[in-house]
């Protein structure tokens, strides 16, 4: 059974070639082992029989012929049940003919012996098993298995490990499990590595531009708070650990850096081939390529600087500079945080900017008043509603992870909160810009969907082949998503007015609050943040309030539908159509008004994700 430790995978670590030599020793699964303890059948005087059945079932296996070795240990063991010896054996045989599971459980019992050897032995074969039954869920080619299939692969492989290093407790010259277990550890290190570049390719292909930059943000904060805990740190073996990791972390999110290139250059792409909106407002045609191309090289040059400085922080970790190292990381956030501004619509922006200002404020509630830090965190109902996530594919968490674990005991980091607050101030600039543009071309959006009798200046006219009686049945028949969209537009709207007001004040105050922190006076910098939270609060209310009522009607449509199950169907399409037209005709028409809606309710749904997702020029502001 020693044969398992050289064939555990087809395509060894270049440091297994020794495997072959080993190997030609054992070409047969298990037979030496059961040779060996046959000799120690040999001692039971006793029991004849038994040691008769033994030697026979070890002449089958020599054979080859493993169902009659099985029957003959099986008889051995009736002879005298419960030996270790005889199970052991009978694994080896069931082990052979596929029976792996009779066999796990006989060498278990086995390994409960109080021969050291024979214990020694059943934990190797046990490891062995584990071992092969891993090599088969992953299959031929284990770099392609799927992901349930890696979970279990490397559960059984970890279960291998556990046993070979029982056996190496028991045996700690047993050369072959020793070397089983370096084995297993190159393969999966070796595996593992492909899957996880296999998983970033796939992340880059199927994430959008925002998604991908807001992971890339994730990491590297994630990263620069690992960098930040080993400063004060004094060195270990855990310390070095971590340092080497975070620097093999860090140089792996510096690949990520070209992706994220190719990613903004086909955004602009897109963007320049896809047709011209007829609300959109004017643009110089002259001007237009020329502004395209200008910000594509800005933000270009952002991330290839984002890029040099995560590679000077890589060498600043390798050599234990931490606090340096972290100086780099934050000049990567910032870097990266411009290309946001730049891309994220109004709604991702108003998100960060609400979501970092509450954890600021709660933070230096901890540090300033504990009693009140509880308040703060868990505000009242009617504010959770204007504090609730706008838009969901962007999420800022770092600064979230870091200070909800705040102790308000510990002195504020006045630097790090200073410099959290200069972002929410940018954001807050940010908001006004955005605002500006897209409320404008909301409001040119929502002026070429007004139909030709409300336009202003136009004269209402009706066509000779609709009476009143049509016009209102549209209108009771309305679709509800296209009342929907239409309150999204509205809510939008709200909030984009209230940002041209109300957000150079929370630009302001969260200016003003940057500045105490930067001079360690939190007590000023606290009433300055609250302002500030209560801005965005304010401008975020509108968009909240429409998720509200969106759950709202949403809950309320099932509960409908479920009555409506319960209830006899009835043909309300009659009762919106003009009277005295056969059912083919009434079935036509409310088919072509179906259809017509329909139409209509795609037609908003693209205006508003356009609107809403798509980023919005900004005049050189980033």
């Amino acid at each position: 059974m020693h044969r398992a430790r050289t064939t555990i995978y087809r395509q060894p670590a270049p440091a297994m070639h020794d495997a072959p030599r080993r190997a030609s020793r054992h070409n047969r699964p298990y037979r030496c082992l059961v040779a060996v303890l046959a000799l120690a059948t040999c001692g039971f005087a006793a029991a004849s029989t038994a040691v008769e059945k033994v030697q026979q079932g070890i002449r089958h296996f020599t054979a080859g012929e493993f169902d009659a070795a099985d029957r003959s240990f099986n008889e051995a063991d009736v002879a005298r049940p419960e030996d270790p010896t005889i199970a052991f054996n009978r694994a080896c045989a069931l082990a052979a003919t596929g029976d792996v599971e009779k066999a796990r459980e006989l060498f278990r019992q086995a390994a409960l012996a109080r021969e050291t050897a024979l214990a020694a032995r059943s934990h190797y074969n046990l490891g062995c098993l584990s071992s092969e039954q891993g090599r088969a869920v992953l299959g031929e080619d284990p770099a392609a298995a799927a992901p349930e299939q890696r979970q279990q692969g490397l559960s059984l492989l970890l279960s291998a490990v556990g046993h070979y290093r029982d056996c190496l407790r028991l045996d700690p010259g047993h050369a072959d499990a020793r070397h089983n277990l370096e084995l297993i550890r190159l393969f999966v290190k070796h595996v593992q590595s492909q899957w996880e570049q296999q998983d970033r390719e796939q992340t880059r292909e199927e994430m959008e531009l925002l998604e991908f930059l807001a992971m890339i943000e994730q990491r590297q904060s994630a990263l620069r708070a690992t960098t930040r805990s080993l400063t004060g740190q004094p060195d270990s073996p855990h310390r070095r650990q971590t340092a080497q990791e975070t620097t093999e972390s860090q140089t792996q999110l510096y690949e990520e850096i070209q992706p994220l290139r190719e990613k903004l250059a086909e955004q602009f792409q897109a963007a320049q081939q896809a047709p011209t909106s007829a609300a959109a407002p004017p643009v110089r045609d002259e001007q237009q390529p020329d502004q395209a191309q200008e910000a594509q090289r800005l933000l270009t040059q952002l991330a290839d600087e984002a890029g040099k400085y995560m590679i000077t922080a890589t060498s600043e970790l390798a050599d234990k500079d931490f606090r340096a190292a972290a100086a780099r990381q934050r000049d990567v956030l910032d870097r990266l945080n411009q290309i946001f501004m730049a891309i994220g619509p109004f709604t991702g922006v108003l998100q960060r900017a609400a979501g970092q200002q509450e954890t600021l404020t709660i933070a230096s509630e901890a540090w300033s008043d504990p009693e009140e830090s509880t308040a703060a965190a868990n505000p009242p109902a009617e504010s959770d509603t204007a504090a609730a996530p706008i838009d969901s594919h962007i999420k800022d968490e770092s600064l979230g992870n870091r200070f909800q674990q705040s102790d308000s005991d510990h002195a504020a980091d006045f630097p790090e909160l200073a410099w959290q607050q200069s972002r929410v101030t940018d954001w807050s600039h940010m908001l006004t810009l955005k605002a500006q543009a897209e409320l404008q071309a909301l409001e040119s959006q929502q002026h070429s969907q007004l139909p030709p009798a409300t336009a202003p200046g136009s004269q209402s006219t009706k066509p000779d082949n609709r009476d009143t009686n049509d016009d209102a049945a549209d209108r009771k028949t309305s679709s509800p998503a296209t009342d929907d969209q239409a309150a999204q537009l509205e809510a939008l709207k709200q909030s984009l007015q209230k940002a041209t007001e109300l957000a150079p004040e929370a630009q302001r105050h969260s200016e003003l609050a940057a500045g105490h922190l930067g001079s360690d006076d939190l007590p000023t910098a606290l009433p300055e943040q609250r302002e500030t939270l209560r801005l965005l609060r304010e401008i975020a209310e509108p968009l909240s309030q429409n998720q509200q009522q969106e759950g709202d009607h949403n809950n309320e449509n099932q509960q409908n539908g479920q009555q409506d199950q319960q209830q006899p169907s009835t043909n309300r399409a009659e009762d919106q159509v003009p009277a005295g037209e056969s059912p083919q005709e009434r079935a036509l028409s409310v088919l072509r008004r179906a259809r017509e809606r329909e139409r209509q309710h795609r037609d908003l749904e693209k205006q508003l994700q356009q609107m809403i997702g798509s980023p919005i020029r900004v005049e050189r502001d980033w």
